[in-house]
């Protein structure tokens, strides 16, 4: 997607990704994950904030006493950098948490699933199919620093290419295409308990096959398929039976739906006390 690097501290074993009966159900079925489009996302301040800090950053600069090309390039980038994520680009989110009471509150409020999949085999399949899996940034600083490196890097490209007749004059296009990258895996502090991964790819083209929609209460939503059929076990060990009322028999019959279809994967309860609706 881009020569941008974000750095992979530690490998977890297992990522988790809280959903309802339904979709474990249709992805088990289809062996594919609905990778959803980004600007369809819940929170849509969230993809906002990597362009403030950028921004802020940018402001900070152009406040100190700085030679004319410095001027020029952070003025511009200021004024036309777009500091969005880029279109059609997928998403599907998973935790390092399995059994984390925000995320069966959030994703799970009548009951539902924590799917555990194997960080290497997810990994192994996001490589063939214009993905990449990374953990989002939490710490500021981390945020500030990443950011601060993509506006000195594409400055360094601008000054070494302004000369060049075949260089193209909208710098910022190539800004653009690497914050796209770096900000789709920023976010706010206060979200650090989950711990989140994203699983994310694209640009894809909307006439593909893969490209479908499915409808919501207000709308259509566009997704992209994530083939998961190339692992026997679809990259999946466990699953965490959230908060039920119902919660043995929910057991029961999701470890008998595991045996009908033949696999072996773990499956156990919750351990937290909170109650589903």
């Amino acid at each position: 997607m881009t020569d941008i690097e974000i750095k992979v501290k530690s490998e977890p074993r297992l990522l988790y990704h809280y959903t309802s009966y339904q979709s474990v159900f249709n992805i088990i079925n289809s062996k594919k994950l609905w990778t959803t489009q980004i600007q369809y996302l819940n929170d849509e301040t969230e993809f906002k904030y990597a362009g403030r800090i950028a921004r802020k950053i940018l402001n900070s600069k152009l406040s100190l006493e700085l030679s004319d090309d410095d001027n020029f390039f952070y003025s511009q980038l200021l004024e036309k950098a777009s500091f969005d994520h880029g279109a059609n680009t997928f998403i599907f989110s998973l935790s390092e948490e399995s059994d984390l009471l925000s995320q069966w509150r959030g994703y799970c409020k009548e009951s539902g699933i924590a799917m555990g999949f194997n960080y290497i085999k997810l990994e192994k399949l996001s490589q063939n199919q214009k993905y990449v899996l990374l953990p989002c940034i939490y710490n500021i600083s981390e945020q500030k620093k990443i950011i601060n490196s993509t506006i000195e890097d594409c400055k360094k490209i601008h000054i070494e290419n302004k000369n060049n007749e075949n260089y193209p004059e909208s710098f910022w296009g190539v800004f653009n295409a690497r914050f796209s990258f770096i900000a789709k895996f920023i976010k706010h502090s206060t979200f650090q308990e989950e711990k989140e991964w994203r699983l994310v790819g694209g640009p894809f083209n909307t006439y593909d096959d893969k490209y479908k929609m499915r409808p919501i209460k207000n709308m259509l939503l566009p997704y992209y398929e994530f083939d998961l059929s190339e692992d026997n076990d679809l990259g999946l060990e466990e699953f965490i039976i959230g908060p039920n009322k119902d919660i043995l028999l929910s057991i029961r019959s999701f470890i008998a739906f595991t045996r009908k279809i033949n696999k072996k994967w773990r499956v156990r309860r919750t351990g937290t006390s909170y109650k589903s609706e």
